[in-house]
């Protein structure tokens, strides 16, 4: 371009935006003032110290905010929570050097305590009477804090408040043996201080280790004899008098606790006894006890299961339906007693009502595959087959490893007469454990229709061994050994 012509930007010049009108002074874009000159940082004071400012009273506000929280929570644990501390043991100095100190000799105490607690959670009675590891206080036991924690917070607090934590002390000591030729005696004294309660618990053996297994028990009686008392029902002995003693020693803890103050604990123990009579078959005296369980609580749903559970043994099926309507009254979640009293109304051939319960059963239902299993099963026998096929595929789709549904669908399967399908429901429901006989009695009929006797007398005689309360069974073996095949 030639000197002296004016450029296209000289001939169309760009219109300022407001945004670039600045004040003499002012700072443009980049950092630079309206000259160009570059700005000086502390010309930012002002801005930065604003933001600082800021960022300052919003962390104030949030550490005070988390602080009340914590304080609040701190002071309702340390009012409401009923803690157990387990001090560190004092043991001799020996022993320290073989590795019993007195922290860790309180940190087995609290497992072997755990260890106990475990096997009552796991325990089919918690899990079908609705009484869960929320009832157990064992998350509660700890070794006291060392230096600035939360917890030594919390302890703090309650010393403050007038609120004493329970507490678990107490010493090993050394007995000396009379002769040379004898093992030294290890007792371990436990002072325990729980609510109003104080004890002084005396345990012994030449066992260290076994010394330690003995004294958990003890801390259990104190702080949650029910799940001592479910563990004792539980717990495997070796010798039949090993078994004895811990029936005894049972009893005399249900005993304490049906006559204990604390309400909660004697609804739990006469229900527990009710229980123990329902498993001997004395069906009269279980229902008294869980009669007088529920009168001490007239919500406590466990105990109306059960009481529905003894009178359907007894035949009493209507007497049963009230007790199940009343504990789902008061846990409407209860899964037990929606299935018993579908089954009821099944084995009735009230079948609408018992399709209802049914499929409320799987809408609640953690696990809904038994309830599919049940309502296919169900559905076969109303006539509607494919409903049926649809819900087991539900079933299966639940909890594919789920025995039963494989045994109800081959059942169905077999009674349709399609015996070829019902044989790979049944092989599926074998492989997977099913030892009710009911799929081996499958195969034995599937191969009865095929005419192979041979096969089937020996799927029906593995169905006997595994189930000998079905006489139909039996009469059929014998039918083939001294009569023949039908």
């Amino acid at each position: 371009m030639p000197d002296g012509l004016a450029s296209e930007a000289d001939l169309f010049p760009r219109r300022e935006a407001a945004s670039d009108l600045k004040e003499p002074g002012s700072t443009g874009g980049g950092g630079r003032l309206a000259s160009g000159v570059p700005m000086w940082p502390w010309r930012r004071w002002p801005v930065l110290l604003q933001a600082f400012d800021h960022t300052r009273k919003v962390t104030i506000s949030t550490v005070i905010v988390v602080a009340c929280i914590l304080i609040g929570w701190m002071a309702i644990e340390a009012t409401l929570e009923d803690i157990t501390v387990v001090e560190p043991i004092t043991v001799p100095k020996g022993l320290e050097e073989r590795g019993y100190a007195g922290a860790s000799v309180s940190q087995r105490l609290i497992a072997e305590a755990r260890l106990i607690g475990k096997v009552s959670d796991a325990s089919e009675e918690r899990a079908k009477l609705g009484i869960d590891g929320r009832h157990s206080v064992l998350s509660t036991i700890q070794i006291p804090a060392s230096g600035v924690s939360i917890r030594a917070m919390v302890s703090v607090l309650r010393t403050l408040f007038g609120v004493p934590d329970n507490r678990i002390g107490g010493e090993i000591t050394v007995i000396q043996p009379s002769t040379v030729w004898d093992q030294a005696t290890y007792a371990l004294t436990l002072r325990i201080e729980h609510g109003d309660k104080r004890k002084v618990v005396v345990k012994r053996s030449r066992d260290l280790d076994q010394l330690i297994k003995l004294s958990a028990p003890a801390i259990l009686e104190e702080i949650d004899p029910y799940v001592l008392a479910i563990y004792l029902r539980r717990a495997q002995q070796p010798t039949e008098a090993a078994r004895t003693e811990q029936l005894k020693e049972m009893n005399r803890l249900v005993d304490l606790m049906i006559k204990s103050a604390d309400t909660d604990l004697a609804k739990r123990a006469l229900m527990f006894r009710g229980n123990r009579y329902s498993e001997a078959g004395q069906l009269e005296l279980a229902v008294e006890y869980y009669a007088m369980s529920v009168a001490l609580d007239r919500e406590f749903a466990p105990a109306y299961y059960n009481w529905a559970v003894a009178l359907m043994d007894r035949g009493d099926y209507e007497g049963a339906i009230k007790k199940y309507r009343t504990a789902i009254v008061f846990n409407p979640r209860h899964e037990h007693a929606y299935h018993n009293w579908g089954w009821i109304l099944m084995v009735s051939n009230r079948r609408p009502e018992a399709l209802a319960k049914l499929r409320k059963l799987a809408r609640i239902a953690k696990n809904p595959a038994p309830a599919y299993a049940l309502l296919g099963e169900q559905l076969f026998e109303m006539g509607q087959p494919d409903e049926a096929i649809a819900y087991f595929r539900r079933a299966v789709a639940a909890d594919p490893r789920h025995a039963p549904t494989y045994v109800s669908w081959a059942g169905s399967l077999s009674q349709r007469g399609d015996h070829q399908e019902a044989i790979g429901r049944a092989r599926v429901a074998i492989a997977l454990g099913s030892a009710t006989g009911d799929a081996h009695r499958v195969m034995g009929a599937a191969q009865e229709n095929r005419s192979d006797y041979d096969g089937a007398l020996d799927w029906y005689r593995q169905a006997w061994v595994l189930n000998r309360s079905r006489p139909g069974d039996l009469s059929r073996l014998h039918l083939y050994k001294e009569v023949g095949p039908p």
